[in-house]
């Protein structure tokens, strides 16, 4: 069995500085309210799309689960399925080319089973190439038999 650890690390930087900040902002709220209304009511949002932000990366290091591979199931964060019902596995994404604007794109692992559910991993939580490549292998071997 592989397994494949979330990489968390950005998620909890976030969570971390958004954390902060909504503290600090309520502290503010607090002393500030009775004399300056107008600071006292920035930093209450401040302190709202901090605590929102904060809430998010919560729940999303909470559902970055480890990708496992074993000889007959795969585990996503999506769910588990057998590896004889997945019907392909594909990377999109990539570099970008527009007109204005240049830029390299967040690429995703897609892997579709047979009854066309879909699971999504993006390089930014796990080391996609190396899940395709085992992915793949094991679609070549299956499609030999």
């Amino acid at each position: 069995m592989q397994v494949f650890q979330p990489d968390l690390y950005s998620s909890n930087l976030t969570l971390w500085i958004s954390l902060t900040l909504m503290l600090l902002g309520a502290a503010l709220t607090f002393f500030l309210f009775k004399k300056y209304k107008t600071l006292s009511l920035l930093s209450f949002f401040i302190a709202i799309i901090a605590a929102c932000s904060t809430f998010f990366s919560f729940w999303t290091t909470q559902k970055l689960v480890p990708v496992q591979i074993s000889a007959e199931k795969l585990i996503t964060p999506y769910g588990e399925t057998a590896l004889s019902e997945i019907k392909s596995s594909e990377i999109k994404g990539g570099a970008i080319d527009a007109s204005i604007i240049k830029k390299d794109d967040t690429r995703i692992l897609l892997i579709v089973e047979r009854s066309n559910k879909t699971h999504a991993l993006s390089e930014l939580n796990y080391p996609i190439d190396s899940i395709k490549n085992i992915l793949d292998n094991y679609l070549l071997t299956d499609e030999r038999k």
